[in-house]
């Protein structure tokens, strides 16, 4: 799983044929910490400093 814990960039540097786009509920940005799938079938998580 990846584990994402900050934001590098406002946007992604990979080309567009590499991005994956993550799709979720509004509900789960109020949430420190989630985890789901990406389209691509790659598990991923969020363990934000603050709630956003």
């Amino acid at each position: 799983m990846i584990l994402v814990q900050r934001m590098l960039h406002e946007t992604s540097l990979r080309p567009i044929s590499e991005q994956v786009e993550l799709l979720v509920e509004r509900r789960l940005f109020l949430k420190r910490r989630w985890r789901g799938v990406a389209a691509d079938g790659t598990e991923f998580g969020f363990d934000l400093d603050v709630a956003s």
